[in-house]
C-alpha cells in the first residue's frame, strides 16, 4: 500500500551510479518481501532516498514487532562491481573514504537531526535506531588494524535484512583506541557477502515461487516506485 499524505513526505535525493541503483532497488525489493513473509513484523513501512538523511539514506525500514518493539534500520547500500574480487579489510573502513569510511558515516549519523525525521514520520521517539551498511562485498577480518576491529553481530531479530543464509556475515565494529563516536559505533551493523544483483531475482523466485517474468514485474515496480523525479518520497506500507 502506498501512502497519501502528502504533508509529511520527505522530498527525494538525486541518484547517481546506475549499478549501484539497480542494485538498491532490487535490494529494497527482496527486503520489503522479506518483511511481508517474517512472522515476527507485525507491521512496516520503508523508504527510499530521502533527502533529509545523510549518507544512510539509501533503504529507510520502519518495523513493529509482536513484542511491541519499534525499530527503524537506515541502510547505505554499496555495490562491488563484477571482477573486484579483493576482499573488505579492516584499514579500508578505518579512515575517511569517500565510501567506505567509517568516519563519513560517524560524520552523516552525528549531522542527521533524527528527531526531525521521526516527527516528520510519525515515528515514536522510542523506536530504536539501526545503522546498516550493506554490501556484497567479502571481509578478511584476518588482517589486523590498531583502531578497529570486527566481531560477530548476528541477531536473529534483523534476519530480515541479511539475504544471505549465513549468519556471520553481520559483522560489528570493536572500537579498540575509542577513535569512534561508541554511541554510533554501537547503533553500527556491517552487512556483508549480501546477494549480488543478478542473485536477487532468483531469491525473490524462490521465497514466493514465482517465475522470472513475474519477478521482473516486482522489481519494475519498486524501480517505479522509488523515481528520484517525483516531489516527494513515497512510503511502502505492509
Amino acid at each position: 500500500m502506498l501512502e497519501t499524505n502528502r504533508s509529511k513526505r520527505s522530498k527525494p535525493r538525486k541518484e547517481s551510479g546506475i549499478h549501484g541503483k539497480h542494485y538498491e532497488r532490487k535490494t529494497l525489493a527482496v527486503i520489503a518481501l522479506k518483511c511481508l513473509l517474517h512472522e515476527d513484523i507485525n507491521d512496516f513501512w520503508i523508504l527510499s532516498n530521502p533527502e533529509d538523511v545523510e549518507k544512510f539514506d539509501d533503504i529507510i525500514l520502519s518495523t513493529e514487532h509482536a513484542n511491541g518493539q519499534k525499530k527503524v534500520f537506515f541502510i547505505q547500500v554499496k555495490h562491488k562491481l563484477p571482477g573486484k574480487e579483493r576482499p573488505l579489510v579492516a584499514h579500508k573502513l578505518d579512515r575517511e573514504d569517500k565510501d567506505l569510511g567509517l568516519k563519513v558515516y560517524e560524520k552523516a549519523f552525528l549531522e542527521t537531526d533524527f528527531k526531525d525525521f521521526f516527527e516528520r514520520h510519525d515515528i515514536q521517539h522510542k523506536s530504536k535506531i539501526i545503522l546498516v551498511l550493506f554490501t556484497n562485498h567479502n571481509v578478511d577480518q584476518k588482517i589486523p588494524n590498531d583502531n578497529i576491529g570486527f566481531e560477530c553481530g548476528s541477531n536473529s531479530q534483523f534476519s530480515f535484512i541479511n539475504t544471505t543464509l549465513t549468519p556471520d556475515t553481520i559483522l560489528k565494529i570493536k572500537n579498540k583506541t575509542g577513535k569512534y563516536n561508541q554511541h554510533f559505533i554501537d547503533k553500527f551493523y556491517f552487512y556483508t557477502e549480501q546477494l549480488s544483483e543478478d542473485s536477487i531475482n532468483k531469491e525473490i523466485c524462490r521465497l514466493l515461487e514465482f517465475n522470472d517474468a513475474t519477478t521482473q514485474i516486482l522489481v519494475s515496480f519498486v524501480s517505479s516506485w522509488v523515481d528520484p523525479n517525483k516531489d516527494y518520497c513515497i512510503k511502502l506500507k505492509k
